[in-house]
């Protein structure tokens, strides 16, 4: 009898050991668990916070800009408005006060020089230290591909600035179009060059798809703001689903590709009539995402989704007004 009570003991002793040792190995494997959650999250919030902060800077230098433009309207107001008396009427090709002051080439270089700014900032997201890892570039073709992006951005810079100037007539600005199409389409056979046929369709992969990272980044980093984070795996599915979604939407006009705009027709081929199609548009697109991704997110996810990409749409519709406004532009007849 006492030696089967020592069995019993012995054998419970041994499961009691099994049992801790398999609860010590879950408890360790939860807690790797959530260290690594918690680090995604850190990860996620710090990147937001640089957003954050790249935002306020941007701001700032906008104000600054948004100060000069002010003070030169301004001027050119009390200018107009001093003559106003004695000046005989104006012709139909006079600039207006806003076109007059933006020849100034003061003003001219600053716009500029921001514009290089911003082209900078959407370089250095797109070749990410992860596409430059996959094209193997060398220190010397990476800055060689670098400055080809920053080029093929800033192609239409001279032609748009013209718009808002007033400086060439329609036939003027069909020729500065087409120089400005073609200056963009060098640009991207220079990269071809570059990289190769097949470097080059990682490439263009990435630069075509940027705007749904950019968008997949502004989501991701709303839902570290409530602590509820999107893994990474599933992050590259929602890129991936939104990307084919919008490349398979049958578009009437389709603003998402420089390289297909009609620049010798701009005016026409931007007018409100088309900008609010697109937009209406780009709404039904965000449905059919919407629709799509349930299986990749929880209802709270989902919601914040539909919000940033409401968001993106007014924003985008905002943008488009106010440059058509600087632009005079007209409606396509």
């Amino acid at each position: 009898m006492k030696r089967l009570l020592l069995i019993v003991v012995a054998i419970a002793a041994g499961a009691l050991a099994f049992l801790y040792i398999r609860h010590a190995r879950r408890a360790a494997a939860e807690q790797t668990q959530a260290k690594a959650a918690a680090q995604q999250v850190a990860a996620i919030r710090s990147d937001a916070e640089q957003q954050a902060a790249q935002l306020r800077r941007e701001q700032a230098r906008l104000a600054e800009v948004n100060a000069q433009l002010n003070e030169k309207l301004r001027a050119a107001r009390e200018r107009e408005l001093a003559r106003k008396t004695n000046a005989p009427a104006p012709s139909k090709t006079d600039p207006s006060p806003m076109a007059a002051m933006l020849r100034d080439p003061a003003m001219r270089d600053t716009m500029k020089r921001q514009g290089q700014d911003g082209a900078r900032r959407a370089a250095k997201q797109l070749l990410s230290t992860n596409l430059m890892q996959r094209l193997a570039l060398d220190e010397t073709q990476a800055a060689s591909l670098t400055n080809l992006v920053l080029k093929k951005a800033m192609s239409g810079f001279d032609f748009m600035f013209s718009m808002m100037t007033g400086e060439l007539d329609e036939a003027g600005l069909a020729a500065q179009g087409r120089k400005t199409r073609e200056a963009m389409n060098a640009a991207d056979g220079d990269v071809r060059a570059l990289l190769g046929d097949e470097r080059y369709q990682t490439f263009e992969s990435a630069e075509k798809s940027q705007p749904e990272r950019d968008r997949v980044r502004n989501f991701t980093s709303r839902l570290a703001e409530s602590g509820n984070p999107l893994p990474a795996a599933a992050q590259e599915q929602l890129i991936t689903a939104m990307f084919e979604e919008r490349q398979n939407f049958p578009f009437t006009v389709d603003y998402n590709d420089p390289l297909k705009f009609d620049y010798e027709h701009m005016r026409e081929y931007f007018s409100d009539e088309r900008i609010d199609a697109f937009f209406a548009e780009s709404e039904q697109l965000n449905e059919r995402i919407l629709a799509r991704v349930q299986s990749l997110l929880t209802p709270e996810q989902a919601e914040v989704l539909r919000g940033a990409l409401r968001d993106q749409v007014q924003k985008g519709r905002f943008t488009a007004k106010s440059t058509n406004a600087m632009l005079g532009q007209r409606a396509a007849r």
